[in-house]
């Protein structure tokens, strides 16, 4: 695949125009960087006892956007919106387990998946007007400490369902 990463785009618009409905967003200069930088920072495998580990690192994933609106009327009501500035997500870990078994009939059969995930830091720095009203701070407030602090928080939680996604599609997969 081409312009996966760094993605870049110079300039999009999309318009419709229909009787109550018109809708139309443009974007400036958005660039999205850092998702093929994966860090393999360590692959086992134990036979002996049918496990499988690994330890994966994405330094950073970086967001920019120079400028990009959003208008959307509906009859009478209208909603127009700006954002642009930056994001970025520091050190996204993933840390796990495989349990299999193996055999000559069946071949290798995935039994559980243990995780851990972390991520170290967000960094937002996003300008949002809405219709007319800076509402940038309580986003970059929520960005940069709410959602780090929840999803610390949650972490075994969110391992758990992370592990149950994975195993589901491998069933998918496999079955």
């Amino acid at each position: 695949m081409k312009n996966v990463d760094p993605y870049e785009l110079e300039s999009y618009i999309v318009k419709y125009d229909w009787k109550l409905f018109q809708f139309k967003v443009s974007i400036e200069r958005f660039s999205f960087t850092g998702a093929s930088n994966i860090v393999i920072r360590n692959l086992h495998n134990n036979v002996l006892f049918g496990t499988f580990g690994f330890d994966l690192l994405v330094p950073e994933l970086n967001a920019n956007l120079a400028n990009s609106a959003i208008a959307v009327t509906v009859g009478d009501n209208s909603v127009e919106s700006e954002l642009k500035g930056s994001i970025s997500i520091k050190n996204i870990r993933l840390v796990g387990q495989v349990h299999y078994r193996g055999s000559i009939i069946i071949g290798v059969e995935i039994v559980g998946i243990s995780l851990q995930n972390s991520i170290d830091a967000i960094e937002a720095d996003l300008s949002i007007v809405r219709n007319g009203i800076d509402i940038s701070e309580p986003i970059n407030v929520f960005l940069n400490d709410t959602l780090p602090n929840t999803l610390a928080n949650f972490r075994s939680e969110i391992n758990a369902i992370l592990a149950e996604i994975i195993m589901a599609i491998i069933r998918r997969l496999t079955y």
